[in-house]
C-alpha cells in the first residue's frame, strides 16, 4: 500500500510555482502539469472548461502631491475598473472604517479605509462620488492582491482601487496628505478557467464518493507556494496513493481554477455535476498546507459525528493540538456544502505572518516533511472512511455548521444587500 511521499508533493507543488491568475495563460499551464500528473499516476484527468472574467498587465502607483511628495507602490483591485491615462489628481481623505459620519466631503476624493468595503458601503461610496478607493495590508505585509467579486461589480458597480502598505498609509495620514494622483491600469477580460477532473473508482460502493478537492490558481504577480500550490500538490500526491490501491467507495479528485476570485471552480463543477451530488458523501477540501512553522486546523461543515472522529483521529496522529471547529472555511469546501454534502477543510497555516494573497507567498519555508503532516492525515482519514463497512458519518449539516454557512453563502451573491435609494444631489 503506497504511503504519502512528502518529497514527491514538493516536487509538484515546485511544478506549479508560476504565477497561476484565474483564466490565464499560467492557470492553464499550471492546469495541464497536475493533468500530467495525474496521468503518471494512471488516471485519465478531464479538463472541465467554465468561462469568467479576469484581469491581466496590472499595475497601480499612488503619488502625494501636497503637502509633500512623494510616490508609493501599490497593487491594483482586480476587477474595480481603471484610471485613464495619465491618472487621476484629486483630493485624498482617511474616512477610516468608511461608517457614515465619515463621508460629509468625500466626492472626487480618493479615500483611504480601515478596511475593504462591502457591497452595502462599496454602493454608498459610489453613489457619494468617491473617484478612487485605497485599502491597507496588515503591518509589515506587502500589498494585498485581491479582485472584486462578480455580484458586487454587476450589482454595485466599479471605482478604481488600490491596496497599499499599512506603513505607507500610516505615513500618508500622519503627514496629512492632501492632494493625489493615482495610476490603476489593468486589462479586463473574459476568459476560460479549468478544473482538473479525475476518479478513481470503488471497489465495492463505486456509487458512493469522496470528492477530494483543492485549489491550484492564485492572486496576480504570484507564485501562490502556501496558498493553494501546497494544496494542489498534497491532493494530487494522494491521488497517486489511493490510485494504487483503491478504496472500497470512489474517489473523485476535483482541483479546481478560479477559486481566488470567487469560488468559480467549484461553483462550475456543482452546477454541472449537480445530478450526482447526491451520490457525493464527503467533500474533503485542502486549501493552505506545508508550513514548516504553523499548526494544523481543520472546519467542519457537517454532522457533529465528523467533527469528534477528526478530532479523534488528530491525537491519534499525535496532532492532538489539531484545531476543529465548526465552521464554513471560506474555499471551494462551500459550494459542496451548499448542495448538502458535509465537509472537512484541512489546512496548516499560522505560527507566523502569514503572506498569503501577496507577491511574498512563495514556497521557501514549506518542506516535504511538513506537507506530508497535512497529507497523510487527509490519507489516513480517506482510508478510513472510504474503506469503511459502513459510512462512518450522517450526510447532514449540523444547525449550526448550516447557519454559518448560508451565512457566508449570502455575504458571497450579495443576498443580503439591498441598494440604497439615490442619493439627492445637492444644487
Amino acid at each position: 500500500m503506497a504511503e504519502f511521499d512528502g518529497d514527491n508533493a514538493y516536487r509538484i507543488l515546485e511544478s506549479i510555482a508560476h504565477e497561476r491568475l484565474a483564466a490565464t495563460d499560467g492557470e492553464r499551464q499550471a492546469a495541464e502539469t497536475l493533468a500530467g500528473h495525474l496521468r503518471g499516476f494512471g488516471l485519465e484527468p478531464e479538463l472541465e472548461t467554465f468561462r469568467m472574467w479576469t484581469y491581466v498587465n496590472d499595475e497601480a502607483r499612488l503619488e502625494v502631491l501636497k503637502p509633500y511628495r512623494k510616490s508609493y507602490e501599490a497593487a491594483v483591485v482586480g476587477l474595480s475598473g481603471e484610471t485613464p491615462e495619465g491618472g487621476i489628481e484629486c483630493g485624498f481623505a482617511y474616512v477610516e472604517d468608511g461608517s457614515s459620519q465619515y463621508l460629509a466631503d468625500v466626492k472626487g476624493k480618493a479615500l483611504l479605509l480601515s478596511r475593504g468595503p462591502d457591497y452595502d458601503k462599496a454602493h454608498e461610496l459610489i453613489e457619494k462620488g468617491a473617484a478612487a478607493l485605497i485599502t491597507a495590508s496588515g503591518p509589515h505585509l506587502l500589498q494585498k492582491r485581491k479582485a472584486w467579486r462578480e455580484q458586487m461589480r454587476v450589482r454595485v458597480g466599479k471605482v478604481p482601487s488600490m491596496d497599499i502598505t499599512f506603513e505607507d498609509a500610516l505615513e500618508l495620514v500622519k503627514k496629512k496628505a492632501s492632494r493625489v494622483r493615482l495610476h490603476v491600469k489593468q486589462e479586463e477580460r473574459e476568459g476560460v478557467s479549468q478544473n482538473v477532473v479525475a476518479e478513481i473508482p470503488g471497489t465495492a460502493f463505486p456509487d458512493e464518493v469522496i470528492a477530494c478537492v483543492a485549489h491550484y490558481d492564485g492572486v496576480s504577480k504570484s507564485v501562490g507556494g502556501h496558498d493553494n500550490a501546497s494544496g494542489a500538490a498534497i491532493i494530487a500526491e494522494v491521488a497517486r496513493c489511493v490510485a494504487e490501491a483503491p478504496l472500497k467507495r470512489t474517489v473523485r479528485v476535483v482541483l479546481c481554477g478560479g477559486e481566488e476570485m470567487g469560488l468559480y471552480g467549484s461553483r462550475a463543477y456543482v452546477a454541472k455535476h449537480k445530478d450526482e451530488m447526491r451520490n457525493v458523501r464527503l467533500c474533503v477540501n485542502c486549501d493552505v498546507a506545508g508550513a514548516i512553522f504553523g499548526m494544523n486546523r481543520c472546519y467542519v461543515t457537517g454532522p457533529e459525528t465528523l467533527r469528534w472522529y477528526l478530532d479523534a483521529m488528530g491525537k491519534e496522529y499525535g496532532m492532538g493540538y489539531i484545531t476543529v471547529s465548526t465552521d464554513a472555511y471560506s474555499s471551494d469546501n462551500v459550494p459542496f456544502s451548499h448542495e448538502g454534502v458535509p465537509a472537512a477543510s484541512i489546512a496548516r497555516y499560522g505560527g507566523y505572518v502569514s503572506e498569503g494573497h501577496t507577491s511574498r507567498d512563495g514556497y521557501e519555508d514549506i518542506d516535504g516533511d511538513h506537507l506530508a503532516i497535512t497529507g497523510r492525515f487527509i490519507l489516513g482519514f480517506l482510508r478510513r472512511a472510504g474503506d469503511a463497512v459502513v459510512f462512518p458519518f450522517e450526510r447532514e449539516i449540523a444547525d449550526e455548521a448550516k447557519k454559518k454557512l448560508e451565512r457566508y453563502v449570502e455575504r458571497m451573491r450579495g443576498e443580503h444587500y439591498k441598494p440604497l435609494k439615490k442619493l439627492k444631489k445637492k444644487n
